[in-house]
C-alpha cells in the first residue's frame, strides 16, 4: 500500500490529516466532483451532436418518431436524468473521501469504506489488502464493483440510443466494453491513479456523456 508519509500515519494506519488538510482535500473534493460529473458531458455532447449532424439524420429523426411518435421527450429525459443521477451518487462521497485520505495514497484510495475493529487493544483501521497477489484479486473485484456502480445507467441509455442510433450506439458500447478490460487489466497491474485505470475511467465515463448527449438530442428532435 502506498501512503503519502508512513510518518503521518494515526494509531489506526490511516493517514493522519490536519485541519489544513483537510480543508484541502474539500478543495480537492469539490473539484473532483464537479469535473467528474461534468467532464463527461462536456465531452460527450460535441461527439453526439458530431453523430447526430454528420450522421443519416434523415434515419435518426424517422427511428426516433417511429420509437416514440407521442410524447417520447418524457422518456427519453427520463433516461438522461437517471443517468445524470448514478454520477452524482458516485461521486459525491468524494466530498468525504479527501477528509480522511491524502490525494496520493495510492492503492489505499481504492477502499470504498473503512471498517473498525470492535474490541480491546484493537484500534487499527480495516482494509482491503493491496499486496501481492490477494491484491490483484482485490483489484480485480474493485473494477468489477465500479463497473456494477455505473451498469445500471449505461444500460438503459444503450437501450434507448440504440432504437434511434442503431449503428452508433453498437460502436459506443463496443468502446466501452474494450475501456471497462482496460480499467479491469490496468487496475491489476497498475493500481490505483491516472497511470493506473484512469484513462480508461475517463474513457467509459466519456461513452457514458456520449449516449446522454444522444438521449438529448433524440429528446429535443420530437
Amino acid at each position: 500500500m502506498s501512503t503519502k508519509d508512513t510518518s503521518s500515519l494515526g494509531p489506526d494506519g490511516m493517514p493522519l490529516l490536519d485541519e489544513s488538510e483537510i480543508r484541502q482535500g474539500k478543495i480537492f473534493g469539490w473539484r473532483n466532483f464537479l469535473g467528474g460529473f461534468f467532464t463527461p458531458l462536456a465531452l460527450g455532447l460535441p461527439i453526439a451532436f458530431l453523430i447526430f449532424s454528420l450522421g443519416d439524420t434523415a434515419y435518426y429523426r424517422q427511428n426516433i418518431s417511429a420509437m416514440f411518435p407521442v410524447s417520447g421527450q418524457w422518456v427519453l429525459l427520463t433516461a438522461f436524468v437517471f443517468s445524470r443521477l448514478s454520477a452524482f451518487l458516485n461521486l459525491f462521497p468524494l466530498l468525504e473521501k479527501e477528509k480522511v485520505m491524502h490525494p496520493d495514497s495510492g492503492n489505499l484510495r481504492a477502499n470504498m469504506k473503512i471498517f473498525k475493529v470492535l474490541g480491546n487493544g484493537t484500534s487499527g483501521a480495516v482494509v482491503m489488502n493491496m499486496e501481492g497477489q490477494t491484491g490483484r484479486y482485490n483489484r480485480a473485484n474493485r473494477s468489477m464493483e465500479n463497473f456494477v456502480e455505473n451498469a445500471a445507467p449505461i444500460g438503459v441509455n444503450a437501450v434507448l440510443v440504440s432504437l434511434c442510433f442503431p449503428l452508433p450506439a453498437f460502436i459506443l458500447i463496443c468502446i466501452y466494453a474494450l475501456a471497462r478490460v482496460a480499467h479491469q487489466v490496468l487496475y491489476i497491474n497498475v493500481g490505483y491513479g491516472s497511470l493506473g485505470y484512469g484513462t480508461a475511467f475517463l474513457l467509459g465515463t466519456t461513452i457514458t456523456g456520449v449516449f446522454e448527449g444522444l438521449l438529448l438530442f433524440a429528446a429535443f428532435s420530437t
